[in-house]
């Protein structure tokens, strides 16, 4: 019963603790403490209590905060994470310290942010004494809640909630069944539950107020039911029944309004709204009205249902209201968008005036529900919506006038005039309520003329004309007005529309104005006027900068289609030649009069253009030397006025020009593989090389190295060169002599590094091109060049990796020097030559004078004997294909030695076994032992030399690889023949490797040929009884495993003392 009367309770204590006595308020907290719940209204008013009152009133309401209900309370309203407040609470500290706020207002601060940080207080509330100065101390961290009881969780608020909603879903349910399924009873009962709803709702309203409101809400969804079942038994007419539920909904409307008022529920305002709309809608019904009159009637509506929320607004507040003015908006849309079809639908089908008169009606009325909204619960989009809404307005009136199309053009136009006049008209009333109209109706005056516009092409070129003009001049008048930048260049673009719509006017159809020249006129009518104004281009210039903008945007445009036009039509050269001239002078008007060299760039791009346009024009094939001339020029001039302070940045802009322009003409002249073009590139690359070495700007290195390059390809091209290896070696030695002429002559190098990645490509392509395409005879030529470049290279560079080049190349000229002369054993020569690497390379180690030289050789000597060592096999001959093997092999051994690296001993052995198997197959030796033993050998004379060196990982890998080859063989021999020579043969190398393990001391040394042994004795015996039966053979088996295991049982401990005395023996 207490669960169910909490709420009563909690009337009680507010009631009490708004009263002035403060006995009664004491009472009233000390009531608070014994319940287990509060609310948000009885917290509120503690927290007055606690900074307002005194004595022991302020006492026992700070106590009371930190009840567990009243910490509850504030946590379900706690917006903020426990960081930010535990930051707030810190600040809070620092106030009261500080003396800026007092200590009771910082206890009611801390209770909004602290439910969560420590044990709430008792239920029996005692009077806290507050301290004037200290701060509370923190409180620990809160324990763990436990959770609700079953009883707890039954009766709780939220249950008792979902127990009467959900019992309300279910008696309307049932009557609504009840009334299709017993026809013959139904109304009777329907109407007595209906009455014993109401009743209840109202007797119980006072004491029980949430479930007076359910049962209300019973009663009121049972009158619709019972309104059906009456219709039913009067048998209406159509039209007597859509008056019948006209009423009824308009009652229904009434006793929700009523239901709002009585019980303060924004559930009956949602519920009045909607049954009032269905009674306009049912009214409409009466009359069989079209769609777009019951439209326009639902519009009505909806301006009641703001007004609805007027009325909320002002008796309760906005939040109280904001569900109806949401499904108010949302009908609204719904509205508008069934409208909408229906407008599409009477433009195809055709309908009465009448219908467009409501469809105006309704948008206008849409309109004024905007603005109404906006009025009430002010939102950004809510102005742009109303006017929005009167877009289609001149359209629907002058269709219900039925008026020409001429007249619905001309109508739109003036709606646009209207609109933006109204723009200006709001901006000048200077209201805060008036002013936000101000952008949304000059978009729409803007979407309107752009109607019209687009309509009046469609229909006839002198309406586009006409509604260009005058859009023109509207907006050119409000910018007159009031100058903006935006409706300066919306009445310039309505101007040039007019301007481009006069050339295709009727009386100017047999004009044939070139398209280009158009642009330039337009071009120039905008950008010519600033040329004459004293003040600076800003953007807070409003009328000064939109016809520039537009202007650069007309230039470029023109530019663009000036450029490309002559290409599909050659003889517009000359008229490309005019524009582009014309456009020269007026960049550099513009550069004059702004004083920025930086535009002085397109001048000299568009005169470089008319000069190549204007030999088109006169069919005269001088444009290489031309533009080259031009380049030069340029150059020329900007060398001699950056000496000056006062012109530096206009010479900086020519001479950049003048380099551009020659780089350009370069490539070109690549392209176009012009005779002669190699000497013009020269004059151009001596350009950059005069301007790097007069600057010192090393940035241009590598434009002078790519126009050497281009003047190379061309000259080579003068003179026939087809093969394309000439070529790439010709750029190669080209780029990496220019590196090193650079690197003696000019010290503020930027792009040493590419230039040197990029000779170096260049090399290697050369390389490949030249093994692939000539003969060795001339490719002999050409490594041989390379191998001396490469070593002055490295010399000069003083850079002994340099120097792997001129050794490789070197290899190269013997190996093609020896298929010149058709001489095929090559493998000697080149072993003999990285005999003479090595051997030099050991002897300059041995001086100690030349660091990296001699590395550069040792390696160089290396390499090259291990890649003829690789592939001596492959190659013709006998017994002497070894001898290259083992001098390669022997290069490793001195190395190791030298060094004291065990490592290079495994390439040592790899080739001298490489070298033993050469030798035995030029044997024709087929038996697999000889092979065995070899590798096995060599393999066990690393093992001893790594285990020398304490390399206990690879000792371990190289001695099981060694037993392994050795013993495993011996053991496929033996089971793939089935002689027993091999078996002795293995016990042999059985032997002497485990004597070899025990000298060592090596446990897999010992372990793994026991094991192997053991594994070829079973195989022996397997063999001897495999003859036998199988049961026989498994009962052998089992005994010996069980001897084995009885063995291992009674042997434990001796074979653990085994295993710890190979503790300390290597692995």
């Amino acid at each position: 019963m207490e669960n169910i009367e909490m709420q009563e309770v909690l009337n009680a204590i507010r009631a009490e603790l708004t009263s002035n006595d403060p006995a009664r308020q004491a009472d009233a907290i000390h009531r608070l403490g014994t319940v287990n719940f509060t609310s948000e209204a009885v917290v509120s008013e503690l927290e007055r209590l606690a900074l307002h009152a005194q004595g022991e009133v302020q006492s026992l309401a700070l106590a009371a905060l930190k009840l567990a209900s009243s910490q509850y309370v504030k946590a379900q309203k706690a917006d903020l994470p426990r960081f930010t407040r535990e930051l707030i609470l810190k600040e809070v500290d620092k106030w009261e310290t500080n003396g800026y706020v007092e200590s009771v207002q910082a206890e009611v601060i801390r209770r909004q942010y602290d439910f969560d940080f420590g044990p709430a207080a008792p239920k029996a509330i005692e009077p806290a004494a507050v301290s004037a100065s200290v701060p509370a101390p923190r409180a620990p961290a809160a324990p763990t809640v436990p959770r609700p009881s079953l009883a707890q969780t039954i009766f709780s608020e939220t249950s008792v909630k979902i127990y009467l909603y959900l019992g309300a879903f279910f008696v309307i349910a049932a009557a609504a069944i009840w009334a299709v399924v017993r026809p013959e009873a139904r109304l009777p009962v329907l109407m007595a539950a209906t009455l014993a709803f109401a009743a209840g709702a109202v007797f119980i309203k006072k004491r029980l107020p949430l479930p007076s409101f359910v049962l209300f809400i019973v009663f009121s969804f049972l009158l619709p039911i019972d309104a059906n079942v009456i219709a039913d038994s009067l048998n209406l007419s159509a039209q007597g029944n859509e008056a019948y539920w006209t009423v009824v909904f308009v009652l229904m409307a009434v006793l929700w309004a009523l239901g709002t008022w009585f019980y303060s529920s924004r559930l009956f305002s949602v519920a009045a709204f909607f049954s009032l709309s269905l009674a306009v809608l049912r009214f409409g019904e009466i009359f069989d009205a079209p769609t777009d009159w019951n439209v326009f009637s639902m519009s009505i509506s909806v301006l009641l249902g703001l007004f609805g929320v007027r009325l909320l607004q002002a008796w309760k507040d906005r939040k109280f209201a904001l569900p109806l003015f949401l499904l108010a908006q949302f009908f609204q849309f719904v509205l508008l968008f069934v409208s909408l079809f229906s407008v599409i639908e009477n433009n195809w089908i055709g309908s009465p005036p009448s219908d467009w008169t409501a469809s105006a009606l309704t948008w206008i009325l849409a309109a004024s529900f905007y603005v109404a909204s906006d009025i009430l619960v002010p939102f950004v989009l809510f102005p742009w919506l109303a006017a929005a809404s009167l877009f289609l307005v001149p359209w629907l009136a002058l269709s219900a006038l039925d008026a020409p199309t001429r007249v619905q053009i001309a109508g739109y136009a003036v709606w646009g005039a209207l609109a933006a006049l109204a723009s200006e008209f709001v901006y000048r009333r200077a209201r805060p309520a008036w002013i936000k109209y101000h952008f949304p109706l000059l978009a729409l005056s803007l979407a309107l003329f752009f109607i019209s516009i687009v309509w009046a092409l469609l229909e006839k070129i002198e309406y586009g004309f006409a509604a260009f003009l005058a859009t023109g001049i509207v907006y050119t008048v409000l910018h007159i007005s009031r100058p903006r930048w935006y409706v300066w260049m919306t009445a310039l673009l309505a101007g040039l529309g007019a301007y481009f719509t006069f050339y295709a006017l009727p009386f100017m159809q047999n004009t044939d104005v070139y398209f280009g020249y158009k642009l330039l006129g337009a071009s120039l009518f905008l950008l010519i006027p600033e040329l004459f104004f004293k003040e600076p281009l800003t953007f807070a210039r409003a009328w000064n900068w939109p016809p520039v903008a537009l202007g650069v945007l007309l230039t470029f445009f023109n530019l663009l289609t000036a450029s490309l036009v002559p290409v599909a039509n050659e003889s517009q050269f000359g008229n490309t030649a005019v524009i582009l001239g014309t456009y020269t002078l007026l960049f550099t008007g513009y550069a004059l009069r702004f004083k920025q060299p930086i535009l002085g760039y397109f001048a000299a791009a568009s005169a470089a253009l008319t000069v190549v346009y204007t030999l088109q024009h006169f069919e005269r094939d001088w444009w290489l030397p031309a533009l080259t001339a031009l380049a030069v020029v340029y150059y020329a001039a900007g060398f001699f006025l950056a000496r000056r302070e006062e012109t530096k940045p206009w010479g900086a802009m020519l001479v950049i020009s003048g380099l551009a322009l020659g780089g350009l003409v370069s490539a070109l002249a690549l392209t176009a593989r012009k005779e002669t073009g190699g000497w013009y590139a020269l004059v151009i690359a001596a350009l950059f090389l005069v301007e790097m070495f007069t600057r010192k700007n090393g940035w241009l290195e590598i434009f002078a190295e790519s126009i050497l390059s281009i003047a190379l390809i061309l000259i080579l091209n003068d003179f026939n060169v087809c093969e394309i290896s000439p070529y790439i070696f010709g750029l190669s030695l080209l780029w990496l002599v220019c590196d090193a002429v650079f690197k003696l002559t000019f010290q503020s190098r930027k792009l040493e590094f590419a230039a040197k990645i990029i000779g170096g490509a260049l090399t290697v392509a050369a390389a490949v091109f030249l093994t692939a395409e000539l003969a060795s005879r001339v490719s002999v030529i050409y490594f041989g060049i390379y191998a001396v470049f490469f070593a002055i290279y490295a010399w000069l560079n003083k850079n002994p990796l340099i120097g792997y080049v001129s050794t490789f190349f070197l290899a190269l000229t013997v190996y093609f020097g020896l298929e010149a002369a058709n001489i095929n054993e090559w493998i000697f020569p080149q072993i003999a030559l990285a005999t003479v690497y090595y051997a030099a390379g050991f002897t300059l180690r041995r001086a100690d004078k030349t660091k990296g030289w001699d590395s550069m050789l040792l390696f160089s000597g290396l390499g090259l004997g291990t890649f003829v060592a690789l592939l001596a096999p492959s190659q013709m001959g006998g017994l002497e294909k070894s001898i290259p093997i083992a001098i390669a092999a022997t290069f490793y051994a001195a190395e190791a030695f030298a060094r004291k690296n065990i490592w290079l001993g495994f390439p040592a052995n790899g080739l001298y076994l490489m070298s033993y198997f050469v030798i035995l197959g030029e044997l024709k030796v087929d038996e697999p032992q000889f092979f065995s033993v070899g590798a096995a050998a060599l393999g066990l004379l690393q093992h001893y030399l790594l285990r020398r060196a304490e390399q206990k990982t690879a000792a371990f890998f190289m001695g099981m690889v060694s037993q392994l080859v050795l013993l495993g063989t011996s053991y496929i021999q033996m089971i793939n023949t089935g002689e027993l020579k091999y078996f002795f043969l293995l016990l042999f190398q059985f032997l002497a490797m485990l004597a070899y393990g025990i000298v060592v001391r090596s446990r897999s040394l010992i372990i793994t040929p026991i094991a192997i042994v053991v594994m070829a004795t079973l195989t022996i015996l397997y063999n001897a009884l495999k003859d036998l039966q199988l049961v026989f053979i498994i009962g052998i088996t089992g005994l010996i495993l069980l001897a084995l295991g009885i063995l291992a049982v009674v042997m434990r401990e001796r074979i653990t003392n085994l295993a710890e005395r190979f503790n300390d023996w290597d692995a």
